[in-house]
């Protein structure tokens, strides 16, 4: 599995906060919705950084006694932490090493290089900072629903 190790310092997400758990055989689904009701109000963070979306997944802030899940932040980068809308949060992204692979194909086979990404830790000996939170970043390569489509995820290392 192609990947790279990147350093990031700590940046800052606005976005719309949902909590769910892999074992809703719904998830993906809810996450799409999540998307779908952020999107058009793009227009209200006033503070935006980049072009770029981020997917962010905290395990720290799942629901309370499941394993399994996780708050997700669909957002983008903002420059500081002003003014948020209401709905939305806002979420400081810790500074972190990063170990970085990109999803190539559908995003619905997106749980497919996740299985693959934790096969590589282990042959690695690599140990995810589950105290940290990652990430999928969206880039002008992301086309929803599509195969040739690719973004990348960033999972924090200890």
């Amino acid at each position: 599995m192609d990947h790279k190790i990147v350093e990031k310092d700590e940046f800052f997400v606005i976005g719309m906060p949902i909590k769910v758990s892999l074992k809703e055989p719904n998830y993906p689904a809810r996450l799409k919705d999540s998307w779908n009701a952020f999107v058009p109000r793009l227009q209200e963070i006033k503070n935006r950084s980049g072009d770029l979306f981020y997917g962010l997944c905290n395990v720290a802030e799942g629901i309370e006694g499941d394993d399994c899940s996780f708050e997700h932040i669909a957002g983008v980068e903002v420059k500081d932490d002003g003014f948020v809308p209401e709905g939305m949060k806002l979420q400081k992204v810790p500074a972190a090493k990063y170990f970085v692979v990109t999803h190539k194909g559908n995003i619905s086979k997106v749980g497919e290089t996740y299985c693959a990404l934790e096969e590589e830790f282990k042959k690695l000996n690599l140990v995810e900072d589950k105290s940290k939170i990652f990430f999928e970043l969206y880039d002008d390569r992301f086309h929803e629903d599509s195969d040739d489509s690719e973004h990348d995820i960033y999972t924090a290392l200890k």
